[in-house]
């Protein structure tokens, strides 16, 4: 009864399990990535000491066929899995296969992974489930742990899966040694299949899972399995060690190991709470920048970006993210014109314990960034809407539609304040002038209040310190709702960026507004000169004038705007409204407005002027209102 060997619980009339296992599916498109950051992840979150890194070995070695713990017991539960369905041609052929593996080879290829400074797994000692780590690995399904400290890297108890889809067998072992015990469980995930041998019309049916175990409940022995001589550390220190049996590798294989560790688990690696070594080759903070010379690291944009964003001493700007949920710390590079092929365009999500989650796009900026989320309750919420590869945050896994509104909110917080700072980089110009996307191509240049000049025909280009673009969109009818986008995306905001020379003419309301607050009169045709107290002026409605309203800074109401009129004009007034969800205007104070460059006096906060347009040149207004935020902006030049 308390004989080591392989058992298979019955299923005693309850389901069965066939090859398809949704567990496993996860984990099928990236084998090798997904088995690297699963177990990176789980020794991370059993760190034992702070003042010394988690360290992770990797490596190969063989093993004799009579070596293998219990080697013909699993050949026999094959056969009988096999038997079980054998109506299923395409079940009988991969149990075929894998009896053939076994019964054809002497010699067997295996993977041992070891964690150091960890508390193994603790609870290998007792059936409760507080803080079980061994019952969670070993027997869960759908739960993890709670471990050491506030937060954790796994979450949904599924990430150990991708282990067996490294082993030709679907065979692990685990051997562990803690403060308080120490012990060995074999693991292979099989179908269902008979539990035994017997010619009975009724025989009894496998769950699947199968464990090289003690008694009836499928203890674990309390020994360390040493079957890699190479390694004797583990009855010294304190760790776990898991053995992929019948190893099977694909081309390239250790360098996707490789690049998945680094690239997941940089900000770790380089905070030196973790350090590798894969087959010998070592990884480390002190490693990492000669192992960026290797053509299959150094030809990752991303990885590169990470590296020289955690690796360079300047040209890094640091920012504190605040939200309701916690705070955060984002990390900006910002690239010259010339460089900007090095961009990423993108901000690295990271998480405690340094973990490398999602990059989020900001296509239209010349940036790497790297935002860390701490390990307070912002990143433990964003830690239990994750999806089960760590790959994203899916508000929707939340039930509440409060929390669940809460939780979006924190992240739009989050995506826009990371969006506000890498534009106040720009526009500062404080380490490098930036020409984002070509944005100097279509503005004219703005040097200390002179306009551009032309030469050889050719138009000078822009000096974009102060100027942020994104991708040019068109002039279309938008939604009345100017707080919120609407579902086709076309929301009241305000473009941040600048204008391309694409893109739709616009017939802008112009004319004379006879009061402040009155509407304009496009319809009204010129008639003619009127005279007034030695003033001379008509009314003028200009057809075919091409704008865009870009913010620049929503924290102090700067916005500009840039417009080509069809014809001249030198007594032009620029008046503003905020339009409200129902499209309803509000006058919007002009505190101060430079044109090209050149300052604007004006006594008339409401209709700011005077000022020249010339015919089809490009005119930027940069206005200064008393609206802090993004506001639906209608925009009036007035001729008088």
């Amino acid at each position: 009864m308390n004989e080591l060997k392989w058992r298979f619980p019955l299923s005693s009339g309850g389901e069965f399990k066939g090859i398809s296992s949704g567990d496993e599916e996860t984990f099928k498109e990236f084998p090798f990535k997904a088995f690297a950051r699963e177990l990176l992840q789980n020794s991370i979150d059993v760190r034992y000491s702070d003042e010394e890194p988690v360290r992770i070995e990797f490596a190969e070695f063989e093993l004799n066929k009579n070596e293998i713990p219990g080697i013909f017991d699993y050949l026999n539960a094959l056969k009988r899995c096999k038997e079980l369905w054998s109506s299923k041609e395409d079940y009988g052929k991969i149990y075929q296969d894998m009896i053939d593996y076994v019964e054809c080879n002497d010699v067997f290829p295996c993977l041992r992974i070891s964690d150091m400074n960890t508390t193994g797994l603790i609870g290998i000692e007792t059936t409760d489930l507080e803080e079980n780590n061994y019952l969670a690995l070993v027997k869960g399904t759908g739960f993890s742990s709670k471990k050491k400290g506030v937060l954790t890297g796994g979450s949904k108890g599924v990430g150990k899966n991708a282990s067996f889809l490294l082993s030709k067998l679907k065979m692990v072992f685990y051997s562990t040694k803690t403060n308080n015990s120490q012990g060995t469980i074999g693991v292979t995930k099989l179908v269902s299949g008979y539990a035994d041998d017997s010619v009975s019309k009724n025989r009894a049916l496998t769950q699947g899972t199968g464990f090289y175990s003690i008694g009836e409940e499928c203890n674990p022995s309390y020994d360390i399995l040493n079957i890699d001589p190479n390694f004797l550390d583990r009855r010294m220190k304190n760790g776990t060690d898991v053995f992929v049996i019948g190893m099977q590798k694909s081309d390239k294989w250790d360098k996707e190991i490789i690049k998945e560790i680094i690239s997941s688990f940089m900000v770790a690696i380089k905070e030196k709470s973790l350090e590798v070594s894969f087959n010998g080759t070592e990884i480390n903070s002190n490693t990492l920048p000669e192992l960026m010379e290797l053509d299959f690291l150094k030809l990752d944009k991303s990885i590169v970006a990470q590296f020289d964003i955690l690796y360079s001493e300047t040209d890094i700007h640091v920012f504190d993210i605040s939200t309701e949920l916690g705070t955060c710390t984002l990390y900006l590079k910002a690239y010259t014109k010339q460089d900007e092929a090095k961009a990423t365009n993108k901000c690295f999500m990271v998480r405690h314990p340094g973990m490398f989650i999602k990059a989020n796009n900001y296509a239209n900026y010349n940036i790497s960034a790297l935002c860390k989320i701490k390990d307070d309750t912002l990143g433990k919420t964003l830690l239990s809407i994750e999806n089960p590869q760590h790959t994203s945050w899916q508000v929707q896994r939340i039930a509440d539609p409060y929390e669940r509104k809460e939780v979006k909110n924190c992240i739009a917080e989050i995506d826009n304040q990371i969006n506000d700072y890498i534009l106040s980089v720009l526009q500062s110009g404080e380490s490098i002038p930036i020409d984002p996307l070509g944005a100097g191509d279509y503005l004219p240049d703005i040097d200390e209040g002179n306009l551009p000049t032309e030469s050889e025909g050719e138009k000078s280009k822009a000096s974009n310190d102060d100027v942020m673009q994104t991708a040019f969109k068109e002039n279309v009818t938008y939604e009345k709702n100017a707080n919120e986008e609407a579902e086709d995306g076309k929301g009241l905001q305000p473009v941040e960026g600048s204008a391309e020379e694409s893109g739709n003419d616009v017939e802008v309301p112009l004319g004379h507004n006879e009061k402040h607050g009155g509407g304009s009169h496009p319809g009204t045709e010129p008639k003619g000169l009127k005279e007034g107290d030695s003033i001379l002026f008509k009314n003028a409605k200009l057809k075919g004038v091409r704008y865009k309203v870009i913010s620049i800074d929503k924290n102090v109401g700067q916005i500009r705007v840039v417009l080509i009129s069809p014809i001249n004009a030198d007594n032009c007034y620029l008046s503003l409204n905020m339009l409200d969800d129902h499209n309803s205007p509000t006058e919007v104070q002009i505190i101060e407005m430079k044109n090209n460059g050149v300052q604007i006096e004006s006594k008339d906060k409401l209709e700011f002027g005077p000022f020249e347009i010339k015919e089809n040149s490009k005119i930027v207004l940069d206005v200064k209102t008393n609206i802090n935020g993004f506001f639906g902006c209608e925009v009036k030049i007035i001729c008088k």
